[in-house]
């Protein structure tokens, strides 16, 4: 192993570099996607303002054109749905690992 001395040490040096990098990566993810989600909320609530007036001024072809908004506002809503879904079963098995971990009394900075 090229000199590498595996013990507690650096293994454990390992997993918190390890853990300081995914628990970083997940912060910043699950803030840039707060902030679209944010965003897609605004131009919901924008479009549902303007869709009688522009269901008034543009008659049929708004109706054509609704019909992808909503469309896409499904769409989105599924992603967002199965991305919750994955962050609480996430969690879940974090805390599982986590409490099966303390119930046999090993100690590794969690």
């Amino acid at each position: 192993m090229l000199g590498l001395k595996l013990n507690r040490q650096t293994l454990r040096h390992a997993y918190h570099k390890t853990k300081n990098f995914i628990g970083k990566a997940y912060s910043h993810t699950k803030g840039m996607l707060s902030d679209l989600d944010m965003g897609v909320r605004v131009a919901r609530d924008i479009y549902s303002i303007a869709s009688g007036p522009m269901e008034a001024l543009l008659g049929e072809n708004y109706k054509k054109g609704n019909k992808y908004v909503m469309n896409a506002l499904s769409g989105y809503e599924d992603i967002r749905s199965k991305v919750m879904d994955t962050d609480e079963n996430i969690k879940n098995h974090y805390n599982q690992v986590v409490g099966d971990l303390k119930k046999k009394h090993i100690e590794i900075g969690l």
